[in-house]
């Protein structure tokens, strides 16, 4: 290890042969040392032996920069050397070589934002490109069609993701996004339809009953095939797969007015099914219109009722308002309901709501 002030005297020819064989190992020592060159110049090297490192003087000649260290057989560069480097002009860009600097080579969490190329406002880092590549610049639109979607309860749970656009005229409508994925009017039904000429309309509730604590089901313009036909209500505990219709399963009773002062009750009307209405009329101007709520249906202690009214013309052309209280003979959870007339077919618009 030497060092040398690099200034050499004048003196007889050895004594000048020895400056200049000392200068030279400084040279070639990288003017190694425990301690700095006490003679200083502008980008000279210093080998530190104290602490093991390299070092090189900086263009001002102010400070000296640290350049790597040294264990052994291994030469490390110091992380953000070549940074601090290049800002002090140490180095140009032009000095490294081409692909010198590998993935390796760089320390992690080194390369900042600013290094990075330039990007186009209001655009994300990604790759929407088949197979794997560089990262690209993706627009909205391209992030966007690589989200998953929205998708609905179906019973199970649903999937976070975009929601669906609305559709022309929903913010006039007031519809909201539901639970179910969609776009829906406020108050929409659980279900609805229309039948004619229908043996009956069966109304499976068993996504809905651990949701709602009741419902509440309207018929309307309604009509029976056979005259004086009762309009008539079966449960399932199994999803519609079977229906109770056994000689005691349903208890009933109505009470009926007319606008003529006359009135009358019903009881134990057809026990294989709870009557919402009694005998209405087949003419083509005479029908019914009922609304009805159940609720517990999925309790096991107390028998399920259902309380309905009702607005019937008779089959002797007479306008009436009929209430009817219907106890299904079973304390069993149910969970599907069907509506039927009790002889005959039956028509009408129908729509289930859900009571939270």
């Amino acid at each position: 290890m030497a060092q040398h002030d690099y200034n050499i005297a004048n003196a007889p020819g050895a004594s000048v042969r020895a400056d200049l064989n000392a200068a030279f190992e400084a040279v070639a020592s990288s003017n190694a040392g425990a301690s700095a060159p006490s003679t200083t110049f502008a980008n000279q090297l210093w080998y530190d032996s104290t602490n093991s490192k390299l070092k090189i003087r900086n263009p001002a000649n102010t400070a000296w920069i640290e350049l790597a260290t040294v264990s052994g057989s291994t030469f490390t560069f110091l992380a953000g050397v070549l940074t601090a480097a290049l800002a002090a002009g140490v180095i140009g860009t032009t000095q490294l070589a081409t692909d010198a600097v590998t993935t390796v080579k760089i320390a992690n969490d080194q390369v900042t934002n600013a290094k990075l190329a330039n990007m186009a406002t209001a655009r994300i880092k990604g790759r929407t490109t088949a197979s794997t590549g560089d990262p690209e610049d993706l627009t909205g639109t391209q992030v966007t069609a690589m989200l998953d979607a929205f998708t609905g309860d179906g019973g199970s749970g649903g999937v976070k993701g975009l929601v669906p656009a609305p559709g022309g005229g929903d913010a006039a409508a007031g519809r909201f996004l539901s639970a179910a994925g969609s776009w829906a009017a406020p108050g929409a039904p659980l279900i609805s339809g229309e039948v004619t000429g229908s043996s009956g309309i069966e109304l499976d509730l068993s996504s809905y009953v651990s949701i709602y604590r009741g419902f509440t089901v309207y018929m309307s313009e309604g009509s029976v095939s056979n005259d004086q036909a009762h309009v008539a209500i079966r449960t399932s505990t199994d999803g519609g797969a079977n229906w109770a219709q056994a000689a005691s399963d349903y208890h009933t009773t109505n009470h009926w007015s007319d606008g003529g002062g006359r009135h009358d009750d019903f009881t134990n009307e057809i026990t294989t099914s709870g009557v919402l209405a009694p005998f209405i009329g087949s003419g083509a101007t005479e029908g019914f219109d009922v609304v009805f709520e159940i609720f517990g249906m999925t309790g096991t202690t107390q028998y399920k009722r259902i309380l309905a009214r009702a607005a019937i013309v008779f089959d002797i052309g007479a306008v009436a308002q009929v209430q009817s209280a219907i106890r299904r003979n079973s304390a069993a959870a149910i969970n599907a309901l069907l509506l039927r007339g009790s002889s005959g077919t039956i028509s009408c618009k129908y729509a289930v709501y859900g009571i939270l």
